[in-house]
């Protein structure tokens, strides 16, 4: 009987590990008890040894116990090493124990981290960890189906033209498609526009390409930023020729151009790494029968962008902690008798941002009801008051002080954002309360996107975010659960029969659908009102029901831009990659080039922030951004990549090239033999060890240096000489 057991058992393991499956058996060993271990970390190679250090910071930091790195062991050891096995694969990896000794192969760093992952989740407390006798994962890629284009139009370029990796995969070529598609608008299509006519795209269009080598293009946004049109309070017209906004014969108000025009005056400097913008003076002509209305002649940047905090302080109540957008948002002098809305065709003003179904617009979002204490809006304030903040901590001096009460007050505007805008029944940030106090919740998840991207979530709330977003939690009432929530078949349902079993056998994915629950719900249809703003023939009873409008069902592309950056900072870089993989059968499907239905799809058209989402690449998986302090450099990896890559980033008026490692060295190549920043690096590995620096000149010869992250894990030292062709910062392995 004992031997059948044994067979059985044999065989399943066999099976398991034949299909990538892991698998354990036999009776745990401890490896650390009571923060103790009397293992010593031996391996075979210099991948190994990286493999080793990797192991001993994260042993420590999970239980506390000290393990030794050493090159051999006589017994009691947990010994990593190279080894090419098919069960394995290229990132995959095989734990055993041979007569007490700890056993770990793998082919690669990242199938060495994935081994030292699996470790990790045998810690049964704080202080104790053990593992079973067996454990194997069949990690291998198979590049030709799940990240390989296979297109007609194939361009070779796009596996590394700007975004790039070892594996020169889908991910990258899709990124960079998408960049010059989307981002540049560059390659001839002209699928998407270049500007929009609000400050609301001013932020988008300067987060998509301050850090690009597109001078003209740059240079076009900051004119438009310099020269926008603003009343007397501080407001930030919502149309470049009107101070309201206006399509046909509708007129609403919008208010997310104030917040979105400080944070792209705030990119713009952090990447120019200057304040000289700021000194820009609008020289604009007084002209159009709204004229009088206009107070920004004469105004430096600067003045204008303290004006448009002023107003969101004041006017928006945002002082008291938590924008509330009111009747008196609108006035232009004390008791009202001037106002901003006054439209001159209709001889009435056009506020009506009450929140309840049937009101007024408030923003880019221009459907949809958002009004009195609306999330959006305060998320929106939530970043603009740290965008200020570091406009003033870049002026320095007298300026200190207004950044450090911005600040505070951001604290308190977080705190008040959860307090009022989650909803723990849900799990997830409703859209507004509205004047008569009810609680709106239609399940927006740009909303959410833009909530966890901007640090307003804490751990657990973006948990139950994504877990609702990739259709692992079911809301109850919601239209849209599962999987249908991130489906590009359910948005081609709407278009006909063929395309929609084209796009659901390919299991097909590409953006979360604008709302999770319809504005034409049997509710709405009882009291014949919903949550939607009808102007120019869009009916929300009829051409746009749920999943036949881009903001009911249907989509818009870029919040998947704040999906992507909020994944790679709260959930995982995997999660990231593979969500570019989505984007990338799409691509093969249909080349991002649709426009299907009447406004179902918001991809191609008058969306010039649909290229952001490219830039995630660069921002949450290189891990590169501008801030007041320097050039941040944070990588993330996911279960795969050995490096990332980013071409022609220009920062401080010099482009480079920034190259990081899953062994976290960083190289950073000038391409006019230039550094001029402080470069703030953030390696994911080696927190507590000695960084060598090498920095290598145009004439060949070397310099080093030795450097420590601080206490928060960064690496911080200021790079400033020429004639330096490179720079290249790496761990010293010590043993």
């Amino acid at each position: 009987m004992k031997k059948i057991i044994c067979i059985i058992l044999s065989s399943l393991q066999i099976l398991f590990s034949f299909f990538g499956i892991a698998f354990y058996c036999g009776r745990p060993i401890a490896i650390v008890d009571e923060g103790e271990s009397d293992y010593v970390i031996t391996f075979d190679s210099d991948t190994a040894l990286l493999a080793a250090f990797a192991l001993q910071e994260k042993m420590d930091a999970a239980t506390g116990a000290c393990l030794s790195v050493s090159e051999e062991a006589d017994n009691g050891f947990i010994r990593f090493q190279l080894c090419e096995d098919d069960r394995v694969g290229n990132y995959g990896y095989k734990i055993f124990v041979d007569n007490g000794n700890i056993i770990v192969g793998a082919a690669s760093l990242a199938g060495f981290d994935m081994a030292i992952e699996r470790l990790l989740c045998d810690t049964v407390s704080d202080s104790r960890m053990e593992i079973r006798e067996f454990y194997t994962a069949n990690k291998k890629l198979t590049w030709e189906s799940d990240y390989t284009i296979n297109a007609d139009d194939y361009n070779p370029a796009y596996r590394s033209d700007t975004f790039y990796n070892d594996k020169n995969d889908s991910v990258a070529y899709v990124a960079n498609a998408m960049w010059h598609m989307f981002g540049l608008v560059d390659d001839g299509q002209d699928l998407v526009y270049r500007f929009g006519n609000e400050a609301v795209y001013f932020e988008w269009v300067a987060e998509k390409i301050a850090w690009s080598n597109d001078a003209a293009y740059k240079n076009e946004l900051k004119d438009k930023i310099r020269d926008f049109p603003q009343t007397a309070t501080g407001y930030l017209w919502s149309w470049g020729t009107y101070p309201h906004w206006k399509v046909d014969d509708y007129y609403a108000v919008h208010y997310d151009g104030n917040f979105r025009y400080i944070s792209a005056v705030y990119e713009i400097l952090a990447w120019e790494n200057s304040t000289d913008f700021l000194n820009c003076v609008d020289l604009t002509a007084d002209s159009g029968e709204y004229a009088s209305m206009d107070s920004s002649k004469n105004k430096t940047v600067l003045e204008k962008t303290e004006a448009a905090m002023r107003y969101i302080l004041e006017y928006l109540n945002g002082k008291k902690g938590l924008i509330q957008i009111t009747e008196e948002s609108t006035y232009l002098n004390a008791d009202g008798t001037e106002r901003f809305d006054y439209v001159m065709a209709t001889d009435e003003y056009c506020w009506d941002n009450t929140g309840k179904n049937n009101s007024s617009d408030s923003n880019y979002w221009d459907r949809l009801c958002f009004g009195n204490y609306s999330a959006y809006e305060n998320a929106l304030f939530y970043q603009a008051l740290h965008s200020m903040a570091g406009i003033y901590k870049m002026l320095g001096g007298e300026y200190n002080d207004k950044a450090e009460y911005l600040e505070k007050l951001a604290d308190e505007v977080k705190e008040n954002f959860n307090a009022y805008f989650w909803s723990e029944e849900n799990g997830r940030y409703i859209a507004c309360i509205d004047t008569d106090g009810n609680r709106i919740d239609y399940g927006l998840t740009f909303l959410n996107f833009e909530a966890v991207k901007y640090g307003l979530a804490d751990e657990e709330k973006a948990e139950k975010i994504f877990s609702w977003i990739d259709g692992e939690r079911i809301v109850a009432e919601d239209t849209k659960t599962g999987d249908e929530i991130l489906s590009y078949a359910e948005i081609m349902k709407q278009i006909g029969t063929e395309e929609y079993l084209k796009t659901k056998i390919r299991k097909l994915r590409l953006a979360a659908a604008t709302n999770t629950v319809s504005y034409d719900n049997k509710e709405n249809k009882i009291t014949g009102s919903a949550w939607w703003s009808y102007h120019h023939g869009i009916d929300v009873w009829g051409n746009a029901s749920y999943g036949r409008n881009q903001e009911n069902g249907g989509y818009i592309f870029y919040p998947v831009f704040y999906e992507l950056m909020a994944r790679t900072s709260t959930k995982d870089a995997q999660s990231t990659t593979d969500r570019f993989a989505d984007m990338a059968r799409v691509y093969e499907y249909n080349r991002l080039q649709s426009d299907q239905g009447v406004w179902v799809e918001g991809l191609n058209g008058e969306y010039p922030e649909n290229g952001l989402v490219p830039t995630a690449y660069l921002y949450s998986l290189v891990g590169v951004q501008a801030e007041y302090d320097g050039l941040y450099i944070a990588p993330k990896f996911n279960n795969v990549y050995e490096f990332m890559g980013a071409k022609n980033v220009v920062y401080a008026g010099n482009s480079y090239g920034i190259e990081v490692n899953r062994d976290s060295s960083l190289t950073i190549t000038a391409e006019n033999d230039i550094f001029d920043m402080t470069l703030q690096y953030a390696p994911e590995k080696f927190t507590k060890k000695q960084f060598e620096v090498i920095a290598v000149y145009s004439d060949g010869t070397r310099k080093t240096c030795t450097v420590l992250p601080d206490a928060h894990g960064v690496i911080s030292f200021d790079l400033n000489d020429t004639g330096v062709s490179s720079i290249t910062v790496k761990p010293i392995l010590v043993y």
